[in-house]
């Protein structure tokens, strides 16, 4: 990837990227987000597994969203079909659950992270 895709031109080329490395995270997320509920004591690796992958890119595709309705709004040529970008978001949202589940799944299946210091 060179820096000609973070050009405003190639918009489109840009959200590829993004939701590619953004999906491609969701495992390591869950991963360590299981690891760390499991350090601090959860019971529910499901649970953590949830608030992981329905908080951040809740707030990212809210921010996409509004995004787009201002393009849409100011009749931009760089403005995405309303179809093309229910799609992206849709194996976006999916993708991310699924990979966070399984990333979550054996992050908890593993043992409890040791801290290198005991506190009194």
């Amino acid at each position: 990837m060179s820096l000609v895709h973070l050009n405003p031109i190639y918009k489109r080329m840009f959200y590829f990227w993004f939701f590619f490395f953004f999906a491609i995270t969701g495992f390591i997320s869950g991963y360590i987000a299981a690891r760390l509920n499991k350090l601090f004591k959860g019971t529910s690796w499901f649970r953590a597994a949830l608030a992981t992958s329905v908080i951040l890119p809740g707030f990212l595709l809210v921010c996409y969203g509004s995004i787009e309705f201002i393009d849409w709004y100011e009749r931009s040529t760089a403005y995405m079909p309303v179809s093309l970008g229910s799609a992206i978001v849709l194996i976006v949202v999916l993708s991310n659950f699924y990979l966070v589940s399984v990333g979550s799944y054996f992050g908890y299946r593993n043992s409890i992270i040791e801290l290198p210091v005991k506190t009194s």
